[in-house]
């Protein structure tokens, strides 16, 4: 008899590493706030790719945000 993965084990896979995604990027807008201040392109690259990522993953009011 197959044992089956359930759906829900690999949507909470897919938030957790998202929740990773997310800290990474924040910890990377912070150091590069810090090193280029905060109207360097690369700031504004990190918050549009941020604000994509909650987007992906329906968090609509975070991802505004960082529009």
């Amino acid at each position: 008899m197959k044992t089956r993965t359930p759906k829900n084990k690999w949507l909470n896979v897919w938030i957790l590493f998202c929740n990773e995604v997310v800290f990474s990027y924040q910890k990377v807008s912070t150091a590069f706030k810090s090193t280029k201040g905060e109207n360097h392109p690369t700031v504004a690259s990190v918050f549009v790719r941020l604000a994509d990522l909650y987007n992906k993953i329906s968090k609509f009011r975070e991802s505004k945000t960082y529009c």
